[in-house]
């Protein structure tokens, strides 16, 4: 059924499961979050880039209140929720953006372990080159495995681009994002080896090669 919420648009979306700090100083934004805590409201996080607001965005939970300030401004700490699609923007009835939106849910389909676990390896790989062994690597890994949708779990680990987010929220299909990810994954690795190498390279003889 279509739901209606409150947006807070920002330059880069949220992933279901990822926790997010928010400093709401705004006017509007200070209303949107009173309502929530009322109860009257839910907040929804879609990407706002370059003029553009992306359909697809994520509700954003209020766990606690970190700090409330004199003058009405909060930190707030949020984590993502379920994704929806934009039915129908309402620019107008609010001092801020409020949607209609339908949930948007993953396609059925079977798990592909197979999959799951290779995108297991090269993410420990990758945290291997750039963190060396340590409990902290041992914590992400374990984090990793206990996670129910580890395509979003990698997803807010990789530092990806705002857009590259977007894509990921957008796929209707946890294998799609693995696959997806799996190749990111594949590409970060090729290129840390390449620099590794070149590193060494110039340790060993003493001049940067043309």
């Amino acid at each position: 059924m279509p739901e209606i919420i409150g947006l807070f648009p920002l330059q880069s979306p949220l992933l279901p499961g990822e926790p997010l700090p928010l400093h709401i100083f705004e006017p509007r934004y200070r209303l949107l979050l009173q309502q929530v805590l009322a109860g009257q409201q839910r907040i929804g996080i879609n990407l706002l880039l370059d003029g553009q607001l992306h359909e697809i965005g994520c509700i954003a939970q209020v766990e606690r209140i970190l700090r409330r300030y004199r003058d009405g401004r909060m930190d707030i700490a949020v984590i993502g929720g379920q994704r929806y699609r934009i039915w129908q923007l309402d620019e107008q009835s609010h001092p801020y953006w409020v949607a209609t939106v339908e949930w948007w849910t993953d396609e059925p389909e079977e798990p592909d372990g197979q999959l799951q676990q290779a995108c297991y390896y090269l993410y420990g790989e990758l945290l291997q080159l750039l963190r060396r062994p340590s409990a902290e690597v041992e914590e992400l890994l374990a984090e990793a495995r206990r996670t129910t949708a580890l395509s979003f779990f990698l997803g807010k680990q990789l530092g990806l681009e705002p857009l590259q987010r977007q894509y990921l929220l957008q796929m209707r299909s946890e294998r799609q994002r693995l696959h997806w990810i799996h190749d990111y994954l594949q590409g970060l690795l090729t290129q840390w080896r390449a620099m590794e190498v070149y590193i060494q390279r110039v340790r060993s003889n003493g001049y940067f090669p043309p």
